[in-house]
Protein backbone atom coordinates (compact mmCIF):
# COMPACT_ATOMS: atom_id res chain seq x y z
CA UNK A 1 0.00 0.00 0.00
CA UNK A 2 1.38 3.38 -0.98
CA UNK A 3 0.07 6.96 -0.75
CA UNK A 4 1.61 10.04 -2.37
CA UNK A 5 0.32 13.60 -2.74
CA UNK A 6 1.97 16.77 -3.95
CA UNK A 7 0.76 20.31 -4.52
CA UNK A 8 2.31 23.35 -6.12
CA UNK A 9 1.34 26.99 -5.95
CA UNK A 10 3.18 29.92 -7.54
CA UNK A 11 5.18 30.62 -4.35
CA UNK A 12 5.30 27.30 -2.50
CA UNK A 13 5.05 23.53 -2.91
CA UNK A 14 4.73 20.53 -0.67
CA UNK A 15 4.53 16.75 -0.90
CA UNK A 16 3.86 13.82 1.39
CA UNK A 17 4.61 10.14 0.86
CA UNK A 18 3.58 7.17 3.01
CA UNK A 19 3.51 3.43 2.56
CA UNK A 20 3.67 -0.05 4.03
CA UNK A 21 5.21 -3.04 2.28
CA UNK A 22 5.27 -6.69 3.37
CA UNK A 23 8.34 -8.66 2.27
CA UNK A 24 8.20 -12.45 2.54
CA UNK A 25 11.25 -14.62 1.81
CA UNK A 26 10.15 -18.10 0.74
CA UNK A 27 13.76 -19.37 0.63
CA UNK A 28 14.27 -19.01 4.38
CA UNK A 29 17.53 -17.07 3.92
CA UNK A 30 16.17 -13.70 5.12
CA UNK A 31 13.63 -12.87 7.81
CA UNK A 32 10.16 -11.70 6.76
CA UNK A 33 9.91 -7.93 7.16
CA UNK A 34 7.47 -5.07 7.00
CA UNK A 35 8.70 -1.68 5.75
CA UNK A 36 6.87 1.44 6.89
CA UNK A 37 7.84 4.83 5.54
CA UNK A 38 6.58 8.36 5.91
CA UNK A 39 8.09 11.45 4.35
CA UNK A 40 7.35 15.00 3.41
CA UNK A 41 8.91 18.03 1.82
CA UNK A 42 7.99 21.70 1.64
CA UNK A 43 9.51 24.44 -0.48
CA UNK A 44 9.01 28.19 -0.58
CA UNK A 45 10.04 30.84 -3.12
CA UNK A 46 10.78 34.13 -1.36
CA UNK A 47 11.13 35.73 -4.80
CA UNK A 48 12.12 34.57 -8.25
CA UNK A 49 15.75 34.55 -7.04
CA UNK A 50 15.49 32.88 -3.58
CA UNK A 51 14.17 29.40 -2.73
CA UNK A 52 14.32 27.27 0.41
CA UNK A 53 13.13 23.70 1.01
CA UNK A 54 13.02 21.29 3.94
CA UNK A 55 12.29 17.59 4.03
CA UNK A 56 11.93 14.66 6.41
CA UNK A 57 11.75 10.93 5.69
CA UNK A 58 11.39 8.13 8.23
CA UNK A 59 11.71 4.43 7.38
CA UNK A 60 11.13 1.58 9.85
CA UNK A 61 12.02 -2.03 9.08
CA UNK A 62 10.10 -4.42 11.34
CA UNK A 63 11.25 -8.06 11.50
CA UNK A 64 7.92 -9.88 11.79
CA UNK A 65 9.16 -13.12 13.34
CA UNK A 66 11.26 -11.66 16.15
CA UNK A 67 9.62 -8.26 16.69
CA UNK A 68 12.92 -6.38 16.29
CA UNK A 69 13.09 -3.21 14.22
CA UNK A 70 15.47 -0.65 12.74
CA UNK A 71 14.79 3.04 12.14
CA UNK A 72 16.30 5.48 9.68
CA UNK A 73 15.44 9.18 9.63
CA UNK A 74 16.68 11.60 6.97
CA UNK A 75 16.47 15.37 7.41
CA UNK A 76 17.22 17.81 4.59
CA UNK A 77 17.43 21.59 4.34
CA UNK A 78 18.39 23.29 1.07
CA UNK A 79 18.51 26.82 -0.23
CA UNK A 80 19.32 28.50 -3.52
CA UNK A 81 19.87 32.17 -4.19
CA UNK A 82 20.66 34.26 -7.21
CA UNK A 83 22.57 37.00 -5.43
CA UNK A 84 23.29 39.05 -8.56
CA UNK A 85 20.95 37.98 -11.39
CA UNK A 86 22.79 36.13 -14.17
CA UNK A 87 26.14 36.83 -12.44
CA UNK A 88 26.39 35.34 -8.91
CA UNK A 89 24.39 32.42 -7.52
CA UNK A 90 24.71 30.15 -4.48
CA UNK A 91 23.37 26.82 -3.23
CA UNK A 92 23.60 25.15 0.20
CA UNK A 93 22.45 21.63 1.20
CA UNK A 94 22.38 20.25 4.76
CA UNK A 95 21.56 16.57 5.35
CA UNK A 96 21.32 14.56 8.56
CA UNK A 97 20.93 10.78 8.42
CA UNK A 98 20.15 9.14 11.77
CA UNK A 99 20.32 5.34 11.55
CA UNK A 100 19.33 3.26 14.59
CA UNK A 101 19.67 -0.49 14.01
CA UNK A 102 20.82 -1.76 17.38
CA UNK A 103 18.35 -4.66 17.13
CA UNK A 104 19.30 -5.61 13.56
CA UNK A 105 19.93 -9.40 13.50
CA UNK A 106 22.57 -9.07 10.75
CA UNK A 107 24.54 -5.87 11.43
CA UNK A 108 23.85 -3.79 14.54
CA UNK A 109 24.44 -0.05 14.00
CA UNK A 110 23.64 3.25 15.63
CA UNK A 111 25.17 6.11 13.73
CA UNK A 112 24.62 9.68 12.66
CA UNK A 113 25.88 11.03 9.34
CA UNK A 114 25.97 14.81 8.75
CA UNK A 115 26.61 16.11 5.26
CA UNK A 116 26.86 19.69 4.06
CA UNK A 117 27.61 21.00 0.60
CA UNK A 118 27.70 24.44 -0.87
CA UNK A 119 28.47 26.06 -4.17
CA UNK A 120 29.07 29.61 -5.30
CA UNK A 121 28.93 30.31 -9.07
CA UNK A 122 30.27 33.59 -10.41
CA UNK A 123 29.97 34.52 -14.08
CA UNK A 124 32.93 36.83 -14.62
CA UNK A 125 32.19 37.45 -18.30
CA UNK A 126 29.24 36.22 -20.36
CA UNK A 127 29.93 34.70 -23.77
CA UNK A 128 29.03 36.99 -26.65
CA UNK A 129 29.10 36.57 -30.41
CA UNK A 130 32.76 37.52 -30.68
CA UNK A 131 34.28 36.62 -27.30
CA UNK A 132 34.37 33.71 -24.91
CA UNK A 133 32.78 33.68 -21.47
CA UNK A 134 34.48 32.97 -18.14
CA UNK A 135 32.96 31.61 -14.93
CA UNK A 136 34.36 30.60 -11.57
CA UNK A 137 32.86 28.04 -9.18
CA UNK A 138 33.82 27.56 -5.53
CA UNK A 139 32.48 24.33 -4.01
CA UNK A 140 32.64 22.79 -0.55
CA UNK A 141 31.51 19.47 0.88
CA UNK A 142 31.87 18.16 4.40
CA UNK A 143 30.88 14.79 5.82
CA UNK A 144 30.90 13.62 9.44
CA UNK A 145 30.09 10.04 10.47
CA UNK A 146 29.65 9.35 14.17
CA UNK A 147 29.23 5.76 15.42
CA UNK A 148 27.19 5.71 18.64
CA UNK A 149 27.16 1.94 19.15
CA UNK A 150 30.78 0.78 18.84
CA UNK A 151 32.42 4.12 19.79
CA UNK A 152 34.67 4.10 16.73
CA UNK A 153 36.49 7.38 16.08
CA UNK A 154 34.39 10.02 14.33
CA UNK A 155 35.13 10.22 10.61
CA UNK A 156 35.47 13.76 9.20
CA UNK A 157 35.97 14.44 5.50
CA UNK A 158 36.10 17.87 3.87
CA UNK A 159 36.73 19.00 0.30
CA UNK A 160 37.09 22.44 -1.19
CA UNK A 161 37.70 23.07 -4.87
CA UNK A 162 37.85 25.93 -7.32
CA UNK A 163 36.79 25.45 -10.94
CA UNK A 164 37.53 27.95 -13.72
CA UNK A 165 35.49 27.44 -16.90
CA UNK A 166 35.56 29.17 -20.27
CA UNK A 167 32.70 29.14 -22.77
CA UNK A 168 33.19 29.45 -26.51
CA UNK A 169 31.73 32.45 -28.33
CA UNK A 170 28.11 32.04 -29.40
CA UNK A 171 29.02 32.45 -33.09
CA UNK A 172 32.13 32.28 -35.27
CA UNK A 173 34.16 35.48 -35.70
CA UNK A 174 32.97 37.49 -38.69
CA UNK A 175 29.46 35.97 -38.67
CA UNK A 176 26.39 38.06 -37.95
CA UNK A 177 24.00 36.69 -35.29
Amino acid sequence: MHFNASFQQPKWDWSVDAGIEQLTDHTGLQPDTQLQHLGGQVGFDFSEHYHISAGLQNTRTHYRGSGEHTDQTLYNLAGTAELIPERLSARVDLNLNHFNAEDDPFFAQHQVNRYISGQLDWTLRKAKTNRSGVSLTLSYSGNQLKDRLWNNPTLNEQQLWLHLKTTLPSSYPGMQP
